[in-house]
């Protein structure tokens, strides 16, 4: 079975506020530091059951990110595109790559989640076995209401039956190219698995990782830091 791991760094970062996108700051591993989309890539290359990987980066970073790759011998990486305006465009344009010789599945994963680890892939891809498309899920801890008006807290939410999503999120080829023509036409779906679901295909999770946040700001960049310190002298 060939799966597909699709890696999405095709945004530039504008609520990161830095010159440099933030796939493209370093994480410390042992001697060395290494940009968080190769640090996220190597995740996926060292899960026995990922074939190859696809990575989507802004166009002008492209010639960086290939040299990336070979310096830090990310050996799975089959293909090096540009992204799009959007998340959205970014993974059809990834999809549409692949489309001339189709994976058996696909992991779509968020470059800047660099603590998703073999567990928890491994995961979502056996979950495949039961369902046409899979999610990673964590639980809300804290107290949940929605937005009231004027900057006061409006109605309270029952956290039981909120759930978190994550990535990677998992598709069979055959599902998700038959909604691929129509990927963009929601304009506010946030992840790939609204978009799944709007179209009818009945997706599943699994457990996730708290270990596994997405570095949205510089706080977040500060965080991964110091995780990514504590794993490196882990494994010295």
């Amino acid at each position: 079975m060939r799966i597909t791991a699709i890696i999405t760094g095709g945004g530039t970062g504008k609520r990161f506020n830095d010159d440099v996108p933030k796939q493209f700051h370093t994480l410390p591993r042992r001697k060395t530091n290494e940009p968080i989309i190769c640090w996220t890539a190597r995740q996926f290359q060292e899960c026995s059951l990922v074939t190859d990987i696809v990575m989507c980066v802004p166009f002008e970073y492209i010639p960086q990110t290939k040299r990336l790759v070979r310096r830090f011998k990310i050996k799975k990486v089959i293909s090096v595109i540009a992204g799009g305006e959007t998340r959205r465009d970014s993974v059809r344009n990834a999809l549409w790559s692949l489309a001339q010789n189709p994976p058996d599945a696909v992991l779509i994963h968020d470059a800047v989640r660099p603590f998703v680890d073999n567990e928890l892939i491994t995961r979502v891809i056996r979950r495949l076995d039961r369902f046409t498309a899979v999610v990673p899920v964590v639980e809300p801890y804290d107290t949940v209401r929605r937005k009231g008006k004027r900057l006061s807290l409006g109605r309270l939410e029952d956290r039981n039956n909120l759930l978190m999503i994550q990535t990677p999120q998992a598709f069979k080829w055959r599902a998700i190219n038959q909604i691929l023509p129509k990927w963009n036409q929601n304009k506010t779906a946030t992840d790939d698995a609204s978009i799944a679901i709007e179209h009818g295909i009945r997706v599943g999770y699994v457990d996730g990782a708290p270990n596994n946040f997405k570095i949205t700001s510089k706080e977040d960049l500060m965080l991964a830091r110091s995780f990514a310190k504590m794993l490196t002298s882990k494994t010295k």
